[in-house]
């Protein structure tokens, strides 16, 4: 539905759908084709490769409507990739002020801040400074040594 409105917007965009069976979702395929979104969009189902197919994403986008600890948002943003996601579980704690977070199921929330990313990611110098922000929010946060210390506490108490 956001993607739709983007189209329907003259937004300029290309999207890269990744996830099971993302590439096998007969609703979504349908959707596409309703809406003329092929252009627009290439599906993926899992890849073992992720981290190379980060190196072509300007701007990660989670819709998930449940989520825990959305490793992908924390993934993303150590690799200086600002993030969208749903305000499900801890993704608006992981973000912090380095992206932004929809009421799940707000297509046209979404859409809205798709394309308030898309007009910064053209301000080159503004979408630089978010890219900093967004990894050194990770490395500051949640490092794989502060994980491993919380764990640690966890497991002593």
């Amino acid at each position: 539905e956001s993607f739709k409105i983007l189209k329907n917007s003259k937004i300029n965009f290309f999207g890269v759908l990744i996830g099971k069976e993302v590439n096998r979702n007969k609703k979504l395929l349908e959707k596409i084709k309703k809406y003329k979104l092929s252009k627009n969009l290439k599906l993926f189902g899992p890849n073992e490769k992720i981290h190379e197919m980060m190196n072509i994403i300007d701007i990660g986008v989670l819709s998930s409507f449940s989520e825990s600890f959305p490793n992908v948002i924390a993934e993303l943003m150590s690799t200086k990739i600002p993030c969208i996601s749903t305000n499900q579980g801890e993704a608006k704690r992981i973000i912090g002020k380095t992206g932004w977070t929809f009421k799940t199921g707000d297509a046209k929330n979404l859409a809205f801040i798709i394309k308030k990313a898309i007009k910064e990611f053209e301000e080159k110098a503004n979408w630089n400074y978010r890219k900093k922000i967004a990894r050194e929010r990770i490395l500051k946060l949640f490092s794989s040594k502060i994980m491993i210390n919380h764990y640690k506490k966890l497991w002593k108490n």
